[in-house]
């Protein structure tokens, strides 16, 4: 079981002259959506936008010559684009993991069998506490009784279907009993963090206060630790904290090496927006540059990128996380920082340390 808060590790031998390889491009392909969700990360983009046919072709092309090995669609909504699967049959032709982030809730049979001839590797889609909750968080009566009946349709057709779990302060006690649900239908893994400061999130009233989220992270890393037959992740990085057997886990494991885990914005990941910006992450507002200007490959070489790596690779945050002991296993939410104090490289409000 792979523990919670902790993102793939890096093997960091030079820390100023390394460039990482990126593993993982999240793109989204089209702003618009069948759903109003109450903290919509897309909601800040133009409805109409979406990346066109000829930026998704050399975006592959790019990904190839870089060697990326998973490529997400995600939106918006992607199944509302009338070409997804020639995208999805043009991805898998190029040899790419692929993993879909949908809300499912436009799937039927006719779908799903395209989607598995078509050898999509993973569906992605939420589920937000159980009925009542989760209607609410997705500004949708009956939302939640299509994504189970359609989750079903997925394991019987044999599609790997991975759930993503947003903490709000109306749904984390619904937690474990999604997590149970999980089990009975046949999900393969389940990744959870906080609603983040991001598109319509950044005026969203039903945030975890950080009483409420160390209580939520308690409970993850508590159902982690027992018999259960899903892979759990969290996605935030300070739930280390919560976890010291992890902590020490690692240090045993990598005694004499820098390592990165925790935070891996524009390490191993990058994300790139409808309008072709590419940032570090989908919740971070921060541009390395745009395809409407510049290759992805020459974007993941330039100033922009490699400024930000210095800083995000050596940890040289603010004073409370650059001299924190799990800095480099850590890293705060950058998303955060930027959001609460305006300083990207600032404190990570939530953190656990000496709480």
């Amino acid at each position: 079981m792979k523990a919670c808060g902790n993102a793939k590790l890096l093997l960091i031998f030079e820390m100023k002259n390394y460039l990482p390889k990126v593993d993982y491009l999240l793109m989204d392909l089209i702003s618009s959506c069948n759903l109003n969700c109450l903290h919509c990360r897309a909601s800040g983009f133009d409805k109409k936008s979406q990346l066109s046919i000829n930026q998704i072709k050399e975006i592959i092309k790019s990904s190839r010559e870089l060697n990326i090995k998973t490529i997400t669609f995600s939106g918006g909504e992607p199944f509302l684009r009338e070409d997804i699967f020639d995208l999805i049959r043009l991805v898998k032709k190029n040899g790419f993991i692929l993993r879909i982030q949908s809300n499912i809730l436009l799937l039927n049979r006719e779908k799903i069998q395209k989607i598995k001839d078509l050898g999509v590797d993973y569906i992605g889609t939420g589920i937000d506490g159980l009925k009542k909750n989760h209607d609410k968080l997705r500004n949708k009566e009956g939302a939640f009784e299509k994504v189970i009946e359609n989750i079903k349709l997925l394991k019987k057709y044999g599609i790997k279907t991975h759930i993503e779990f947003t903490a709000t302060n109306f749904n984390f006690r619904d937690f474990e009993e999604v997590m149970k649900l999980c089990e009975q239908i046949g999900v393969y893994d389940v990744m959870t963090r906080a609603v983040l400061p991001s598109g319509r999130g950044r005026e969203f009233d039903f945030s975890l206060t950080k009483t409420e989220y160390k209580e939520f992270l308690q409970n993850v890393i508590s159902i982690q630790k027992g018999v259960i037959n899903i892979k759990l992740y969290c996605q935030d990085p300070i739930s280390l904290w919560l976890n010291k057997e992890r902590i020490e886990e690692l240090r045993d494991k990598y005694p004499t090496m820098n390592i990165i885990g925790g935070c891996s914005a524009g390490i191993n990941m990058i994300y790139i927006s409808p309008l072709g910006d590419v940032k570090p992450c989908s919740f971070l507002d921060f541009v390395f540059g745009s395809l409407k200007t510049n290759r992805l490959n020459e974007i993941l070489s330039s100033k922009n990128r490699t400024d930000f790596l210095n800083i995000q690779m050596s940890r040289v945050f603010s004073k409370k996380c650059s001299n924190c002991e799990i800095r480099f296993l850590c890293g705060g939410c950058r998303a955060r920082a930027l959001n609460f104090n305006k300083d990207i490289w600032g404190d990570d409000p939530f953190c656990f340390k000496d709480n």
